[in-house]
């Protein structure tokens, strides 16, 4: 029989089933959750690993390679991306749909713990984390003025960034671009091979006297008038030697450059 024969036969049994459906279409709809960034899960992990000081070429060459080797022979994977920058690399590892992302992150892990000894001892550990949509911003707000760049970013750090971040539901807000305070050290590569000297020498040497670390705390007590009671005060003590502008660079001292020799360009 077909739906036409039972909707004219039987009129108040096609009624039925109809204002059924509406109601169960109804009742379907408003339990449907509706959301405007859906909890996805992407089939991607990300390796990230710091190097600082560091170009991107010797980033690329001495980290981000020895990690993309290690991790391309992990099974289902589909493709393998990377970013190298300044101080940072980034390794983007996209797996087959329906890969357990517990496994390949277990598998992953063990594969880097293998390669530790190969990668820079100035490296940190690589961190693995998943790629989630939720944290990409959902808003991105651009400022502007006759100020320096500078200024401008000071403003966005200390002014508007604190302002967002105490309204309600802002999980975090971070800023980008403007200028920061920088020493650029531009050395004279055959100033340094005549003195048996290489640019990490140069690293380790400026971090060693670019430092800012407690001293530990100074205790005392005192009797107090006229109960006679003791009164104990405190005060922090810090050793700093964090470098702020470019003059107290020159006088930095390079092994095994006696006194009288220092680095000829410093801006």
């Amino acid at each position: 029989m077909r739906i036409t024969d039972l909707s004219v036969k039987r009129p108040v049994t096609a009624t039925v089933l109809y204002l059924a459906l509406i109601v169960l279409g109804v009742f379907s709809l408003g339990r449907l959750a509706i959301d405007l960034i859906p909890d996805i899960s992407f089939p991607v992990i990300v390796i990230y690993s710091t190097y600082p000081g560091v170009s991107p070429q010797e980033v690329e060459e001495n980290l981000t390679k020895v990690i993309e080797n290690s991790a391309s022979s992990a099974s289902r994977i589909e493709k393998i991306s990377s970013t190298s920058r300044e101080g940072s690399s980034a390794v983007v590892v996209q797996y087959q749909w329906g890969t357990d992302l517990a496994d390949a992150s277990n598998d992953l892990r063990e594969r880097l713990d293998l390669i530790r000894d190969f990668i820079p001892a100035d490296a940190s550990q690589p961190v693995l984390f998943k790629f989630d949509p939720s944290m990409t911003p959902i808003m991105v707000l651009s400022i502007e003025g006759r100020r320096d760049l500078e200024s401008l970013r000071f403003i966005a750090e200390n002014t508007i960034q604190t302002s967002l971040e105490q309204i309600d539901g802002v999980a975090s807000v971070s800023v980008e671009g403007g200028l920061q305070k920088q020493i650029h050290i531009d050395l004279d590569r055959i100033l340094l091979a005549s003195y048996g000297l290489g640019i990490d020498q140069i690293v380790s040497v400026v971090r060693a006297e670019n430092l800012n670390v407690t001293g530990g705390a100074v205790f005392r007590s005192t009797p107090c008038e006229p109960s006679a009671a003791w009164t104990t005060w405190w005060r922090s003590a810090r050793s700093s030697s964090a470098t702020k502008t470019a003059s107290p660079c020159i006088w930095i001292t390079l092994p095994p450059c006696t006194a009288d020799t220092w680095m000829t360009r410093w801006t």
